[in-house]
This record gives structure tokens, C-alpha cells and sequence, in this order.
């Protein structure tokens, strides 16, 4: 396979993911430190740093965590909060439009807004996975023990307890989710 294009990280940078946003137009990797490009592989910013990321639909906001900091970054590389979670992050997710906001690590969730306020949060779901439904009034969190959709305040509406789930992901229209656990 013939690259289209290469971007090579900073001397000694570790990077340990990537994301698109849906539209195609936005590519960032993360690490020790994030780089923003366009989908012609043009880097727009470098800086900051994240382990988790995700970006939202029109690439319009970047949503990262290094430790126990998740912040909220527009597509231009301002920063527009920064936020400590009390805990490491382990995994984060947003709604398309980044209207909603969750991140989780350490058996705590929390679900904010898109300007950095809390709606809610709780100090013992051991969360393997989280990921806020495409229309953003729901939380999919999949744990060593269930698999549970829940509304933004995490109040449970659904759950299955039959097997441990860890792996998730959702269809872009919300109409679906996928798990997988062992093998």
C-alpha cells in the first residue's frame, strides 16, 4: 500500500491514536502531543497532549484527556476548557455536534456539557467503555459486569447482565451498538 500522504509526530513523540471526524475534513492524532490535518494530510496545529480523543462530526471541536485533564479544543487548536476529572481517563466520548460530553477512568463517569458544566456524574460504575448516543440524550457504558444505556443524568433505562462487555460502538444514526468481550 502506497501512503497518500505522511505527517511524521515531533522528535521523540509517542502518538497512541487517531481519529476523523465524520465529514472527512478533520484527522487528528494523539499522544504526547495532539496534531490536527486536514484530510489532504496539511497540518493546521501540533500542541497539547492526549491519550483519549475524539472529535466531533464536522471537526469543529477536539476532545482530549492526558491524565486526569479532559479538555475541550476547537478545530482552530484554542483551548476552549480544561477540566480536572479527579481520576485518570480512561475512555471519552461526545455527541456528534459535542453538545455532550462524557468521560470515565478510575470507576467514575462524568457527563458535561459542551461548555464544560456538569450534568451529572457517579462514583461507582466501574466503566470499561462509554460512548453518548448520536443524538446525545443517551449514555451506552459497557462495565465488567453489564452493558447499560442510560439518560444523561446516567440513570439507567436498559442494561443486560448476561455477560461482561468491553469493546462498543455505535451506528452514526444511533439505530445500533456492537459490543465484544474475551474472544
Amino acid at each position: 500500500v502506497t501512503p497518500l500522504w505522511i505527517e511524521p509526530a515531533s522528535v521523540g513523540g509517542e502518538l497512541s491514536g487517531v481519529v476523523i471526524s465524520a465529514d472527512g475534513k478533520t484527522i487528528v492524532a494523539g499522544g504526547d502531543q495532539l496534531i490536527s490535518l486536514t484530510a489532504d494530510g496539511r497540518k493546521r496545529w501540533t500542541g497539547f497532549s492526549g491519550t483519549c480523543i475524539a472529535v466531533s462530526s464536522n471537526g469543529d471541536y477536539i476532545l482530549s484527556s492526558q491524565g486526569q485533564i479532559l479538555r475541550l479544543i476547537s478545530a482552530g487548536g484554542t483551548l476552549v476548557w480544561d477540566e480536572s476529572m479527579d481520576i485518570p481517563v480512561t475512555d471519552l466520548s461526545m455527541a456528534p455536534d459535542a453538545s455532550v460530553i462524557a468521560a470515565a477512568g478510575g470507576g467514575r463517569v462524568r457527563v458535561l456539557t459542551s461548555s464544560g458544566e456538569s450534568i451529572a456524574s457517579n462514583a461507582s460504575m466501574a466503566v470499561n467503555h462509554i460512548r453518548v448516543m448520536p443524538s446525545g440524550d443517551q449514555i451506552l457504558l459497557t462495565t465488567n459486569r453489564n452493558i447499560q444505556l442510560s439518560n444523561r443524568t446516567l440513570l439507567p433505562s436498559w442494561e443486560d447482565t448476561n455477560w461482561s462487555q468491553d469493546l462498543v460502538e455505535t451506528a452514526s444514526d444511533g439505530s445500533l451498538f456492537v459490543t465484544a468481550t474475551d474472544n
